[in-house]
This record gives structure tokens, sequence and C-alpha cells, in this order.
């Protein structure tokens, strides 16, 4: 069995590797801020003890199999965004640090300000819209 998640979250119990069938395997997924848990998945059967519950069992089926944690964006990350330095505001530091981040990516950033277009993944579209921000800054940033 493999065990993944979307993005959104992780799986926080639960370990990918070799079961019997019939076994019973304790999982469970830990959405991120600004996601919650929506349901898990299976690609080749077995059977979940609650689909919809980031915390239940899963019963390994006759062969190989992957199961999935799903999460649904919220919206309420509870960040600046743009503010990638998280100093609580939204400045050229934020932007030159977001460039540095993506030439030296071992550069810390708050991840959740850097997500400038809240679509849930930091990448260049987020640094595409900081840029227009600061030439334009009519432009909206965040959900």
């Amino acid at each position: 069995m493999t065990i993944t998640s979307e993005t959104g979250g992780s799986v926080t119990l639960g370990t990918s590797g070799q079961y019997a069938a019939g076994v019973a395997v304790n999982i469970t997924a830990t959405a991120n801020q600004g996601y919650k848990f929506s349901h898990w998945s299976t690609t080749d059967g077995g059977a979940f003890g609650n689909p919809t519950s980031s915390s239940t069992t899963f019963t390994m089926p006759e062969g190989a199999t992957t199961i999935r944690a799903h999460f649904t964006h919220t919206g309420d990350t509870g960040a600046l965004y743009g503010d990638i330095n998280g100093d609580g505001r939204v400045n050229l530091a934020d932007l030159i640090l977001l460039l540095r981040h993506f030439s030296r990516p071992n550069i810390d950033i708050n991840a959740a300000g850097a997500d400038v277009n809240a679509d849930g993944v930091v990448n260049n579209a987020d640094l595409n819209l900081l840029l227009r921000y600061f030439a334009r800054p009519n432009i909206r940033i965040g959900p």
C-alpha cells in the first residue's frame, strides 16, 4: 500500500508498505492552515472505516493499492498575503526575499504569506502577482 496526500495537508499516521489482505491500518490526515480534510480515496479496492473522517482505518484489499488524503482549500490562512518575511507588512523586502527563495530554495519564507494568489502553492504565479502589486498597488492579492 502506498499512502499519499494532495496539496493542503499530510498523512500524519500510517505508513506505506506491504500489508496482508484484510489487515486494518490506522491512518490520520492533518490539514494545513487554510485547508480542511475532505475524504480518503483508494485506487484499487479496500475499505475505509469512515472515508470522510480524517482519522480512520483502512482495510487492505487482496492486491496493492494507493490511498490518498484529499483536502479542500478554505481560503482562511490567517496570513497577510505578500508578507514573505513574516514582519506584518508587505513591502519590497518581501519581494526580494521571494526572489531569493526561488534562486536558493533553502532560504526560509513565510509560506502562507508567500502564497499571494491563495491557490495553495508557492510558485512563479505568486511572484508575478506580487511584482504586479508593486507596479500597481490597486492589484488585489490574496483570496
